[in-house]
């Protein structure tokens, strides 16, 4: 069994109005790039594809591990949700794995979008070259506003990176949704990661707690 997904999506939910952002806003102006570089089904997973009646944790894991990178929409709470920090700990897991992020080999499986705050990371976060769009993300911005036009610019510039981290993905390894091999490798990560407690209501860790 190959990949599926060629990039899976990670932000927090955290509420209404940046869920509709990401999922609506964002999403709008990426895809049609997206399919001009893949084709018009260019295998990217949003959580919003996951189908009612499907175990949700379930169904993140495999798709997490049949994804080739993880492009992290990054904001004050990204790093207090246990299912983000589970999410780009394991693709980085996953890139130690194979190497990556060393001075011979620098590239990574994460590519780091900083949508709001930026300066509450982990070190080893900020160490990571970021896209930061703060400055053209706005929660109330229309099709016509000059911000929608500046995001499509910064959407542009990201994409030399994400098809830089899609190349550079290691050949599938069916062993990545198994908790055999995510959890000795994940859980040290985890801890670098998680910055504080989570904060309210959250979708569930990899492990289903």
């Amino acid at each position: 069994m190959g990949y599926e997904h060629n990039i899976f999506v990670s932000y927090r939910s955290l509420d209404d109005e940046w869920r509709t952002w990401v999922r609506e806003k964002f999403r709008s102006v990426i895809m049609p790039y997206l399919r001009a570089e893949f084709g018009p089904a260019p295998g990217v997973f949003w959580d919003k594809d996951i189908e009612t009646g499907t175990s949700w944790p379930e169904a993140l894991r495999r798709a997490l591990a049949d994804s080739k990178i993880l492009v992290a929409l990054l904001s004050k709470q990204y790093f207090r949700s246990v299912w983000c920090v589970g999410e780009m700990a394991h693709m980085l897991a996953r890139g130690d794995a194979h190497n990556l992020g060393t001075s011979q080999n620098p590239g990574l499986l994460v590519v780091p979008v900083i949508i709001h705050d930026g300066d509450d990371m982990p070190a080893c976060v900020k160490a990571i070259q970021s896209k930061d769009i703060r400055d053209c993300v706005s929660l109330c911005a229309t099709h016509e506003s000059a911000i929608w036009e500046k995001l499509e610019g910064q959407v542009k510039e990201l994409l030399p990176d994400i098809l830089s981290a899609v190349r550079r993905a290691p050949p599938h390894d069916d062993r990545w949704g198994d908790q055999d091999w995510e959890e000795p490798r994940v859980e040290q990560l985890r801890k670098v990661l998680q910055i504080s407690e989570p904060l309210g209501v959250d979708c569930p860790s990899l492990d289903g707690s």
